[in-house]
C-alpha cells in the first residue's frame, strides 16, 4: 500500500525536523487496483511555516478535521487537501475534495489562503451542484440587485457625486460601477 507523508528538512538538508504520515487505513473493498493508497503530490508553505498538501486517496478513513468541506469520502479515489501545524504535529484542517481524482496543485497567498488546482473531472460534480439552475440568478434579477446595491451605496453617502474615490469598495460609485458594468457586459 502507498501512504502519504510530509517531511520537513533543515535549511542545509542535514536534519530531519519532522516527518509524519497523512493517510487512512481503511479502503473500499470494491477497489481492485490497490489495497490502500494515499498520494500527496503537492506542497506549499506559508510565511509562518504551516505546510499545505494536496493529492488523492482511496482511503475511506482519511483523517479529516471538524468542519471539513467533505467529511466523508465523496468518490473513490477522492482528492484531499490538508494544512499542518508548523511543527508537523497536528492537522489544522484536512478534508476530502469532491469529484473523482486528484488535487495535483496547491499554492498559498500572503494572507495564507490556500488555492488548489486539478483536473476538470475533479470538480464537475461540485460545480454542477453550485451552478444548478435553481441557484443562479436570472439576468433580470442580477441586474436589479446590482442597481439596488448601487443605489444603497449612493444613499449611504448622501447621494453626493464628490465622494467617489479612492474607496472603491464602499464609496458610492465611480470605478466600482464602471467595473460592474464592464463585467456584466462580458
Amino acid at each position: 500500500s502507498m501512504k502519504g507523508f510530509v517531511s520537513k528538512l533543515s535549511q542545509d538538508g542535514s536534519t530531519l525536523l519532522y516527518s509524519t504520515y497523512l493517510t487512512g487505513t481503511t479502503f473500499n473493498p470494491n477497489d481492485n487496483w490497490i489495497a490502500q493508497a494515499t498520494e500527496l503530490v503537492s506542497i506549499a508553505v506559508d510565511s509562518t511555516g504551516h505546510a499545505y498538501v494536496s493529492g488523492n486517496t482511496n482511503a475511506t478513513d482519511f483523517p479529516v478535521t471538524p468542519g471539513a468541506i467533505f467529511p466523508a469520502q465523496p468518490s473513490d479515489p477522492a482528492g484531499v487537501v490538508a494544512k499542518l501545524t508548523a511543527d508537523g504535529s497536528a492537522l489544522i484542517y484536512s478534508t476530502y475534495m469532491d469529484g473523482e481524482g486528484n488535487v495535483p496543485g496547491i499554492a498559498v497567498d500572503s494572507a495564507d489562503n490556500a488555492y488548489i488546482a486539478g483536473a476538470h473531472r475533479v470538480y464537475v460534480a461540485r460545480m454542477r451542484r453550485a451552478l444548478a439552475p435553481d441557484r443562479l440568478w436570472s439576468s433580470k434579477d442580477f441586474f436589479a440587485a446590482k442597481v439596488r446595491e448601487q443605489a444603497d451605496r449612493h444613499h449611504r453617502y448622501f447621494d453626493t457625486a464628490y465622494n467617489l474615490e479612492p474607496n472603491v469598495k464602499s464609496s458610492p460609485g465611480g470605478l466600482r460601477d464602471i467595473q460592474t458594468i464592464g463585467w456584466v457586459a462580458k
